[in-house]
């Protein structure tokens, strides 16, 4: 499924914590591995976590040929370097000039890639690609599944969260294929809230009455979504992954970070549900709110156009 797989790289050493995952990749599924520079500009701004401008102080006072041969150098060395212990990898080198979400977006769209795998570097990172400028806009339009690493760690448990709707489940094959190309177990976690079942009012007066009615009519939501999960397994019995379920009541975001943490999972993997991708982060996307807060890699997925308008009405997660 990822035959190409294109790595953004800054010139940081963070940026280049990518490589390894994208690496291994590439190899499993004998792909094609493009690496892409874009050369800062002198005087440009990006916008960091709080919304202040940053004055890239990496930019210098080169002519564009100058910056172009440098990002080729730049690129070669990384691909040389490498490429002794990956013979058979097919490789490519790129310099664009632009804004780098745009840039990156654009290259993925015009080379049809299947992947991209770029470091998020999190609020203490120093690069001048900062979750919440270029990685945010690149998960907001990229054509294809974005991997954000964020752990050097081996990927040995993927978490997969659905809510029940046809758009979360858009996730599902990349999520497999990149838990086969990890040797992988993959769990399937539904969140369910007060919003799938009952009316918990009218619940919590009945248990006030005794009569346990209340509990029977929670332990139905629960018996749903693990029957919902079950039904997912059997669909993806064949891709040979180990697959496991797990149900849990709550909050979205806070309910996946905790599993997620108990159970030291290594990856999660989410659909962002709607044509605005993480545009709306202000606005409590439980996607967002996954990405800012969890400590392990995060493999993204935006619905298309067509999936989209297909799966709105079963959508469940607030954006």
């Amino acid at each position: 499924m990822f035959e190409k797989i294109l790595v953004p790289l800054d010139g940081s050493d963070l940026a280049e914590n990518a490589l390894p995952r994208a690496l291994w990749v590439a190899q499993q599924a004998g792909g094609k591995l493009i690496l892409l520079h874009v050369p800062a500009t002198q005087g440009s701004y990006y916008t960091g976590m709080e919304g202040l401008a940053m004055h890239n102080v990496y930019a210098q006072d080169f002519s564009r040929d100058s910056q172009y041969a440098a990002g080729q150098a730049y690129l070669n060395n990384i691909r040389y370097g490498l490429g002794r212990n990956y013979p058979d990898l097919q490789w490519d080198a790129r310099v664009e000039f632009g804004d780098p979400a745009s840039v990156i977006v654009d290259m993925a769209q015009e080379e049809g890639v299947d992947l991209i795998v770029m470091s998020t570097h999190g609020r203490s990172g120093i690069s001048r690609w900062l979750l919440g400028s270029v990685t945010e806009k690149v998960l907001c339009q990229a054509p294809c599944p974005v991997l954000s690493v964020r752990s050097q760690e081996a990927i040995e448990k993927a978490l997969v969260t659905l809510d029940g709707s046809a758009l979360s489940e858009t996730c599902l094959p990349a999520a497999f294929s990149l838990a086969a190309a990890f040797a992988a177990s993959v769990t399937l976690l539904r969140v369910y809230s007060d919003k799938d079942g009952p009316d918990y009012q009218q619940v919590h007066e009945l248990d006030t009455y005794e009569t346990g009615l209340g509990a029977r009519m929670v332990q139905d939501v629960a018996e749903q979504a693990a029957a919902y999960l079950e039904n997912i397994r059997l669909q993806y019995e064949s891709v040979g992954v180990p697959v496991t379920t797990a149900v849990r009541y709550g909050s979205p975001a806070p309910a996946i970070l905790e599993f997620a943490e108990e159970f030291g999972m290594d990856l999660i993997v989410m659909s962002t549900h709607g044509r605005t991708g993480l545009r709306r982060w202000a606005f409590g996307s439980v996607t967002a709110k996954v990405l800012r807060n969890t400590k392990c890699d995060m493999l993204t997925i935006r619905p298309t156009a067509g999936e989209f308008k297909q799966g709105q009405k079963g959508f469940k997660w607030a954006k």
